[in-house]
């Protein structure tokens, strides 16, 4: 893959999500409910811009060796973009709302793009490990699924209102 497209689809999940994080749509406020196992806001900002920049050195790494095959790295890409997708329409769908009906409506929608990337993200880890030229790129993919997975706990805490 060319060098300007395999950085544009290695940046792919992190582009999705700069508009939410540049206008703060993804921001807990204070009187909002929270799941009982969210963490504090401060280690979101510390933990997404790893996962990005893992997940960016996953796809780089790949599109860039000469031993990995087009047909491989054609999946890798199909896969990052498709998941990226979904992460974007996980992130519009749990956006926050002002009225708490409307709220707890927006999170109960965002569970199937959530439940959608944990079966991506199973997919990935099961493809990864299984392909033996990706397996070495395994460590830089597995903290976002692992991630993704305790997300998704999180959503359906609020989902299902259990909140602290």
């Amino acid at each position: 893959m060319k060098l300007l497209p395999s950085i544009i689809v290695s940046s792919s999940p992190f582009l999705v999500s700069l508009p939410f994080t540049l206008t703060d749509l993804n921001r807990f406020e204070d009187d909002q409910p929270r799941a009982l196992w969210q963490p504090p806001n401060y280690v979101f900002g510390i933990v997404w811009p790893f996962l990005y920049a893992s997940l960016f050195m996953f796809n780089y790494l790949i599109f860039q060796n000469p031993s990995i095959s087009n047909y491989i790295k054609s999946f890798v890409a199909r896969d990052t973009i498709i998941e990226s997708a979904f992460q974007g329409l996980w992130l519009y769908n749990f956006r926050f709302q002002e009225n708490i009906k409307e709220r707890a409506e927006s999170y109960k929608k965002s569970l199937l793009f959530m439940l959608s990337l944990v079966f991506i993200s199973i997919y990935r880890c099961y493809i990864i490990f299984s392909t033996k030229e990706l397996k070495p790129y395994s460590l830089l993919y597995l903290p976002y699924a692992l991630w993704i997975n305790f997300a998704h706990i999180l959503n359906w805490q609020l989902a299902l209102g259990f909140t602290k």
